[in-house]
């Protein structure tokens, strides 16, 4: 029978080792909000993105995320080099990219989707038009297509070609399709050609208190889609934060993060604050659609 001073030894040793894991357990845990890591994010998300990071350091001060601003192309690319070890895009990665990041990172990634955001059609003020009719649209690629869209020009911000691609899969065959340099490259070109329809990240209008916002707003307008449904009766959905969050709007993008092999555990704390009421109020301030929407706590006074 085991004596009262081996058992007393059993007892200590046990608990010793508990103290041991809880005090690495909380030294982990600790540190998911401490050190430094590089952040690549599509340039359509810088507004939004800058105010996360600023909010996240304020919480935690310790915590230092350094954010470069790129096209969506090079974002990934900056994963795929080993430029960084965490991204956010608007490009839910596929099978086939996420290997490739494991390839370098050794370890499989992550991709988080964070809230949602859509394609914006802009026009000219100018421009007659008052929806953008995507069947339309999609017959006018079509040789000897006479039409409404028949003389007009599609274009889009090279920066974000992937954006585009979400939109109609294979590009090849719109001849009136074309890309320019930047946004503001695309909102100056539309702004000037009547015959002309824009394609850019709703995220860059839909603060209506940025500066940023207010100035292309000044220069052109937003069309609402017009689309057929499984009927194939003719539905004009607006662009607005309402339509995306009800799946009405057909253009819609995914906030993603994808996180790789991070060296600090602050990349995990991040991800984690992205899915807190306080992120999510900043997305819902930017206009987009948070994953986890914020609770709204309603005290009843009797």
């Amino acid at each position: 029978m085991m004596n009262k001073l081996n058992l007393l030894l059993i007892i200590t040793f046990s608990l010793f080792l508990g103290a041991c894991k809880d005090k690495a357990w909380d030294e982990r845990t600790e540190n998911l909000n401490k050190g430094t890591i590089t952040l690549y994010a599509e340039s359509s998300y810088q507004t939004l993105v800058e105010e996360l990071v600023k909010s996240y350091e304020n919480v935690y001060p310790e915590s230092k995320i350094e954010v470069r601003f790129a096209p969506d192309n090079a974002v990934l690319d900056a994963m795929f080099t080993d430029k960084t070890r965490m991204i956010i895009t608007g490009t839910a990665l596929s099978k086939e990219q996420l290997d490739r990041i494991k390839s370098v990172n050794e370890v499989a990634a992550e991709q988080y989707v964070i809230g949602r955001e859509a394609i914006a059609v802009i026009a000219s003020l100018s421009n007659p038009d008052t929806v953008f009719d995507f069947d339309a649209f999609l017959q006018s690629r079509s040789a000897g297509y006479s039409g409404v869209y028949e003389k007009t020009g599609f274009v889009f911000n090279e920066e974000n070609s992937a954006m585009v691609s979400q939109l109609l899969g294979n590009m090849t065959g719109y001849n009136n399709m074309f890309s320019l340099g930047n946004l503001d490259t695309v909102v100056g070109y539309v702004s000037k050609n009547t015959a002309a329809i824009g394609f850019i990240s709703f995220a860059a209008l839909s603060d209506p208190d940025d500066s940023l916002t207010q100035a292309i707003l000044r220069q052109v307008k937003v069309l609402p889609v017009a689309k057929a449904d499984s009927t194939g009766k003719k539905i004009v959905i607006p662009m607005s934060q309402s339509s995306i969050a009800s799946n009405d709007y057909p253009f819609q993008r995914y906030v993603t993060v994808v996180k790789g092999n991070t060296p600090e555990l602050l990349g995990t704390g991040f991800v984690n604050f992205l899915y807190r009421s306080k992120a999510s109020r900043i997305m819902l301030k930017a206009g987009l659609v948070p994953e986890k929407m914020p609770e709204r706590r309603i005290n009843i006074v009797e």
